[in-house]
């Protein structure tokens, strides 16, 4: 296995944040990739829009299409029209919040798509927003199995747990 204590210690943060209902999707500092880097700086770098197949740089995004003609650059709330001073120096952060979390970029844009779009198909209306969670941390287990070269018995005990999280939330 490729990074072990690295693999553990996100399937813990992962599971303690589901339990601790810290995780949601479409929510840069509460996502999977949010509870791994422990802020929304990570998403200067790329983000998920609204469930769509594509992960995007923000900063390239914008004026791109006339919708958004401003582009929401997190961790603001609000949309904003930001200089290019101010998005570098996001992009910075960003990058030291990526490194320290000691996963690539490549890395973490493949676990921010598995779990952000990992709803795209299901009825919100159908499923409760613990369901939606763990949902997402299926994928991104699936994930964090072919990032870290995990062994069936290994990627079997981190569901079990992750289903056990879910059984206990669910009552």
């Amino acid at each position: 296995m490729k990074k072990e204590e690295l693999y553990y210690k996100t399937v813990d943060l992962l599971l303690d944040a589901y339990n601790e209902r810290r995780l949601k999707h479409g929510h840069c500092d509460a996502c999977a990739v949010g509870n791994i880097c422990g802020s929304s700086l990570w998403a200067a770098r790329f983000i998920t829009l609204d469930n769509q197949d594509q992960v995007i740089n923000p900063s390239e995004f914008r004026g791109a299409n006339e919708d958004f003609d401003k582009v929401k650059v997190l961790p603001f709330e609000e949309w904003y029209d930001p200089s290019k001073e101010t998005i570098l120096a996001l992009q910075e952060q960003a990058d030291e919040v990526i490194a320290a979390s000691g996963y690539s970029q490549k890395e973490l844009i493949k676990i921010e798509f598995a779990f952000e779009s990992s709803l795209k198909d299901i009825k919100w209306e159908d499923t409760s927003e613990v369901d939606h969670q763990f949902i997402g941390l299926c994928a991104v287990l699936d994930v964090l199995k072919e990032i870290h070269e995990v062994g069936s018995i290994e990627h079997e005990s981190s569901s079990v747990r992750l289903k056990n999280v879910y059984k206990a939330l669910s009552v």
